[in-house]
Parts: C-alpha cells; structure tokens; sequence
C-alpha cells in the first residue's frame, strides 16, 4: 500500500509562490486597466492565470492549514 506524505513547509512554500504570482498578475491586471501600456489579447491569458494562482493558492492554504507541522 502507498503512503502520501504532504511536507508542511513545502506547501507553506507553494502558498507564498501562490501568492505571489498572483499579486504579480494582479499588478498586470491593474495596470492594464489603467491604460498603461502593454495592450492586446495576451491580458486574456493573464486573467485566467490570475485566477488559476488564486484559485490554486486557496488550496495549498487550506492543506496548509491541514497538514500537521512535524
């Protein structure tokens, strides 16, 4: 039988990558509603990773909260 073993750290870690990313995509987000520059269709990818990142940081936090430190 396989046991699974989540690393409390590692995904303390993913969430702050998580989270990260998703200011940074965020801050692209902003910026391009503003009227800085750059425009084109590539916002629509970067909406859909923002909201990937968000999505994704929300569970990693979740296991966070989950997995027992050791």
């Amino acid at each position: 039988m396989a046991e699974i073993v989540f690393s409390h750290v590692g995904l303390a870690t993913t969430t702050v990558i998580h989270a990260l990313l998703t200011l940074v995509t965020g801050i692209a987000l902003l910026t391009h509603r503003y009227g800085y520059p750059p425009r084109g269709r590539r916002f629509a990818v970067v909406r859909v990773a923002h909201t990937t990142f968000g999505v994704l940081m929300i569970v990693y936090l979740v296991a966070t909260y989950l997995v027992v430190p050791l």
